[in-house]
């Protein structure tokens, strides 16, 4: 009866081992599969924020175009206002020394 327990417990035991170790070879499978998981989905989210970075980037640097032309065009339209400005200004004194020297 002792051989039959001693027996008994051997075998309990090595079917314990295997399931242990086929728990822990289990354990790993999904350890990896969940750093896999975990990579892909940092890696997408790098991805989409890399998207929208891209995407803001064109919008500011459009904007910024738009804001540099504006700019310009509004130099421009005052560099002419001025230049009107300092042509009247001459044609002015021109009449007015004109008509001095006339007197």
């Amino acid at each position: 009866m002792n051989s039959e327990v001693i027996k008994a417990v051997r075998e309990a035991e090595g079917k314990a081992d295997e399931i242990l170790k086929n728990a822990r070879v289990r354990a790993k499978e999904i350890n990896a599969e969940a750093i896999a998981g975990a990579e892909a989905a940092a890696a997408a989210v790098h991805a989409e924020t890399r998207r929208k970075v891209q995407a803001l980037y064109e919008t500011a640097r459009a904007q910024a175009r738009e804001d540099v032309a504006r700019f310009m065009e509004a130099n421009r339209q005052e560099g002419e206002a001025l230049k009107d400005g300092a042509r009247a200004h001459l044609n002015e004194a021109r009449d007015y020394i004109i008509g001095r020297i006339v007197k």
